[in-house]
């Protein structure tokens, strides 16, 4: 449908969020706040001015973050409306010079005497800031000088540029042959579609689908290595910059995250990929495969188990699962699915796939594409755990503790999909039905436990590479992705020789490990479930506790209100066992 073709009941308020008519004075506000912060850059600072200028830098984050926000939710709405592209340009370019111009007062403070930084932490009239204070010195040694800082700034205006070449390329420019399916009719290949076809029941498709993409991504094998080679080099020039002994202690030690956690999930997973390996061959029994290839691996194993859900039916099956929580909960619950937190479905131009989003000042939107199918009541499960973390955080922490960290992102969304796949596996009784849930369940282990640690070696090794001056190559990058896929799916599958390329096609490779964070995640979210299903004293108020931290602790800290330590490797070898688990509960169906 077009987007005017909306039901209004089905699309987000954003009007709630800001005022776009507003958007000249506001934007001149803002710059008048950043040179109010450029005044504090010839002072010398006492407490009190580190205090002022803080409050000053988060009023306009705040005010410029909203404004972006709106923005930005409107364009991903409507692609083709020309009017929120062009404005939303705008404000980005904006936003940009604004973080330039104020990039001096964090490095500015750290170089203030430590003395006088934990003077402010020792206050209880700077409570609000203790946190922000903490972190300037926590990473205080690795701040440059001012001009240095402002030079890094203005160069990270491109630091994107490697990611936004894959973008452009991938999403706009890299072309594919159509896959044909059991019957000769072709069907034309996307990214999008692609995730259909390697579904589909049909396998004459899902290898062609798989083909199809994977000689595409070959094609430019060369050049989307050069490009994430490049990708690879900035981290370690930064690395280097700001002196870190490895690109991973950059990415972990500014919030405290141990290098040891990393290798922990690395070495548990690894040292269970048994387990893995025998779901493979689960998998060819269950489909009765003389070879199981890895085209073979996303498709369901219960076949004739069709379930429709209508979008009010989907809220109704949410309450459901969630009554397990308290009213304080369940009230934000409602709120999100009756008030218009949500916009559920398609429409010419729309963003694709689904997200949590909102700003401090507004409601933390979500956006679905709604299709009737299961894993859109799971989406739909999935983005309110985001969406209520979001906001307790919000309404229980100023906003320069509001906004936690990636490392824990993840643990609110995965404890809804898990009480919601509990709850479904408990309220029925077609054995059919139950091996499709396990299946799915074995699924959300295979590609978040597994896949997402395979990632990770694949990730720390590039990296190494680069770290130690040693040869690198698109060769390189396909044979040591091709290994550890030998690795992680074992014997008891083909490992296609096309997989090499996969890689290349990987987005969050982009991100500087981030990967790894969708697998302590999950471990940390079967913890916690296991916990609320066996009704264990607190434990709801202590999860509540935690989603109410936000980021006034560092995200390590915020696992301990729930008594769970990552940096002991059982959180990991237990999730491992309750995939062991997993499988003997499908076998018994």
């Amino acid at each position: 449908m077009e987007r005017h073709e909306q039901l209004k009941k089905n699309t987000w308020d954003l009007e709630r969020m800001y005022n776009p008519e507003n958007l000249e004075k506001d934007l001149a506000t803002c710059f008048e706040l950043a040179n109010k912060i450029k005044e504090y850059q010839n002072i010398e600072f006492d407490k009190q001015m580190i205090v002022d200028a803080l409050a000053l830098y988060f009023e306009l984050a705040i005010k410029i973050e909203n404004i972006y926000v709106y923005f930005s939710h409107q364009q991903d709405t409507d692609f083709t409306n020309d009017q929120y592209i062009a404005i939303f340009n705008k404000v980005k370019g904006e936003y940009n010079n604004l973080m330039i111009e104020i990039s001096f007062l964090i490095p500015k403070i750290s170089k203030v005497d430590t003395k006088i930084l934990n003077e402010i932490i020792g206050e209880e009239k700077y409570q609000d800031y203790h946190k922000t204070i903490s972190n300037i010195i926590h990473n205080k040694k690795r701040y440059l000088s001012d001009k240095e800082e402002k030079i890094i700034s203005t160069y990270n205006l491109t630091s994107s540029a490697a990611y936004q070449l894959f973008s452009a390329f991938t999403n706009s420019d890299l072309q594919f042959s159509n896959a044909v399916d059991a019957d000769g009719n072709e069907h034309e290949l996307s990214e999008g579609s692609y995730a259909n076809y390697i579904r589909s029941s049909d396998r004459v498709l899902r290898k062609s689908a798989f083909e199809a993409l994977l000689h595409s991504y070959k094609s430019f094998n060369q050049t989307l290595a050069t490009n994430y080679i490049n990708e690879l080099k900035e981290s370690v020039v930064t690395m280097k910059n700001r002196s870190y002994q490895s690109t991973l202690q950059q990415a972990l030690e500014p919030n405290k995250i141990a290098e040891k956690i990393y290798y922990n999930l690395l070495e548990t997973v690894e040292n269970n990929l048994a387990i893995n390996h025998e779901y493979m061959k689960l998998r060819q029994n269950e489909l009765q495969l003389d070879e199981l290839h890895l085209y073979d691996v996303y498709t369901t194993m219960v076949a004739d188990v069709e379930q429709k859900y209508s979008y009010e039916s989907a809220k109704e099956l949410v309450l459901e699962a969630l009554a397990i929580f308290n009213d304080e909960y369940l009230s934000v619950l409602n709120d999100a699915l009756n008030n218009r937190w949500i916009d559920v479905y398609e429409n010419k131009g729309k963003r694709s796939g689904a997200y949590s989003g909102g700003s401090y000042l507004s409601d933390p939107y979500i956006l679905l594409n709604y299709h009737d199918e299961l894993n859109d009541v799971f989406t739909l499960a999935h983005e309110l755990g985001h969406s209520i973390h979001s906001y307790f955080a919000n309404k229980n922490n100023p906003y320069q503790n509001a906004n936690y960290k990636i490392f824990i992102a993840e643990v609110a969304s995965t404890v809804n999909e898990l009480i919601l796949i509990n709850y479904l596996l408990n309220n029925t009784t077609d054995k059919n039905t139950k091996k499709y849930l396990y299946n799915y369940l074995l699924e959300q282990f295979r590609t978040t436990m597994i896949r997402q640690t395979m990632f990770a070696r694949f990730e720390l090794e590039s990296h190494l590479l680069v770290e130690h001056n040693e040869e690198l190559s698109n060769e390189v990058l396909n044979e040591l992705y091709f290994k550890i896929n030998k690795q992680y799916f074992g014997d008891s599958i083909v490992v296609d020789d096309l997989i090499k390329y996969e890689w290349s096609r990987i987005p969050h490779f982009y991100y500087n490990y981030y990967v790894y964070q969708y697998a302590t995640s999950f471990s940390v979210s079967i913890n916690i479930v296991d916990r609320i299903l066996n009704n264990e004293a607190n434990i709801i108020d202590k999860y509540l506790s935690f989603l109410k931290a936000g980021d006034s602790v560092y995200p390590l800290e915020a696992l301990k209100i729930l008594d769970i330590n990552l940096e002991d490797s059982a959180i990991f070898a237990k999730a491992m066992q309750v995939y062991q688990q997993t499988i003997e509960d499908f076998k018994q169906c």
